[in-house]
């Protein structure tokens, strides 16, 4: 006679969020809760949006999901090597004729699904917001301009900063051997990263420590400046973007995508150390 155990992934039916999440993107149970109510604040804010478009822009339903993404992909990414040492499965893997490298492009597909899953709702975002700011600004505005700067900010985003904060994670958790440790390492460095050169900048700015170039400068650091001004490009505080602030954001994304570079190479061209395989 056979024994069936039934677990919390069997539970689930298969077209189910829950079970999409758990089954498809390998996402841990409580984590893959907190992705659900995630979404629960996203379709009241989306209907928000809907029935008043004036008190909830799109930027909100545009930052819901960053939020979600600033939740889950740092989390993700670090536990993709953490799991696999606290549930005793890297031993016999690197036993296996598979190189270090091989064996994270497969821990991180997961992550890879998840990002992808992500980026298509802002990417139907994007388009449809590009389109209203077209539609709604006063005709003596730039538009035209506005709406490329827009999409082409808006594209970079979903492109460098989740594979950057993908990648930066991932070291995290090759380098830091406790499970719990590493994801909340990777969530605060991801954190630190997205919210400390805003007031840190205000600081320097009004203690005089820094001038007000040098606060734009660290403002800048932060992707919530790139994003929040790629969402009010167009508004009346923000009507244009200037050449010498393009500069500035294109300088961004180069030192993102050199990041996103050199931290790739570092994991896996030292993987199989990272690993304990040498």
């Amino acid at each position: 006679t056979e024994i069936y155990t039934l677990s919390l992934h069997d539970a689930l039916p298969i077209w189910s969020l829950g079970g999409f999440l758990m089954r498809r993107m390998q996402v841990p149970n409580l984590l893959a809760f907190s992705i659900i109510l995630g979404f629960i604040v996203l379709i009241v804010l989306f209907f928000n949006l809907i029935m008043d478009p004036k008190s909830a822009p799109f930027f909100v339903v545009v930052g819901g999901v960053w939020i979600l993404a600033l939740l889950t992909i740092p989390i993700q990414s670090a536990n993709a090597v953490a799991s696999e040492r606290m549930n005793e499965r890297l031993g016999p893997l690197l036993t296996t004729p598979l190189t270090g490298a091989e064996i994270l492009n497969e821990w991180l597909a997961p992550v890879r699904r998840w990002i992808q899953f992500l980026a298509r709702p802002l990417i139907v975002l994007f388009a449809v917001e590009a389109f209203v700011k077209y539609r709604t600004h006063n005709t003596d505005d730039p538009r035209w301009s506005n709406v490329v700067a827009y999409l082409g900010i808006s594209v970079l985003t979903v492109w460098i900063y989740p594979r950057l904060v993908q990648w930066s994670c991932l070291w995290i958790g090759l380098r830091i051997k406790s499970q719990i440790r590493a994801m909340m390492t990777a969530f605060f460095a991801v954190a630190a990263w997205c919210f400390i050169p805003l007031p840190a900048s205000g600081f320097l700015l009004n203690t005089g420590l820094l001038s007000p170039g040098g606060a734009e400068l660290l403002a800048l650091v932060s992707p919530i400046t790139i994003i929040r001004g790629a969402e009010t490009l167009g508004a009346e505080f923000n009507p244009q973007l200037s050449f010498s602030l393009a500069i500035l954001i294109f300088c961004h994304f180069a030192a993102a995508a050199g990041l996103i570079w050199w931290i790739r190479r570092a994991c896996l061209t030292n993987a199989d150390r990272y690993l304990g395989r040498i």
